[in-house]
Order: structure tokens, then sequence, then C-alpha cells
């Protein structure tokens, strides 16, 4: 199946790219893809602030993919 990413990680850029498409096996989950992700382009930093969005809602990375779906990767911004 074929999932499209979107990254928005403070100082982590995509290279000028939109978005990216990743192929995984069906049944693959939000961490699976993260993996992936770390593979294709490096280290994505992912920890327990990161949030994972599919459909403008927040997703756990047990939660399994569809074919199709649009996953942003968000890390909230620190300071004061």
């Amino acid at each position: 199946m074929i999932i499209t990413v979107k990254l928005y990680l403070s100082g982590k850029t995509m290279g000028g790219k939109e978005a990216y498409s990743v192929e995984l096996p069906q049944g693959a989950t939000v961490d699976d893809l993260a993996l992936s992700l770390n593979e294709q382009i490096g280290n994505i930093a992912i920890d327990d602030g990161t949030c994972f969005m599919i459909k403008q809602r927040a997703v756990a990375k047990e939660k399994v993919l569809c074919d199709g779906d649009c996953v942003l990767i968000l890390k909230p911004l620190a300071g004061g």
C-alpha cells in the first residue's frame, strides 16, 4: 500500500519535497511508517512529543494504516 507523508519537524527539511510517498505492506502501523522513513531519509527524531495525524485527527503509533492514507508528522515547538 502507498502512504503519503508530510513532515513538520523542527530542523528537518524535506529537500524541496512537499510530501513523501512510502510503500508499506498491508497491516503496517504508524510506527512501521516512522521506521521506514528513518531508512529513506535519515533520523526524523520521533519521540514522545511527536504527533501523528490522519484526516486531521491525532493517532497513536499503533494505528494500522490504510492504503492511500496521508499522515502528518508534527513536532511541537518549544520555547518561551
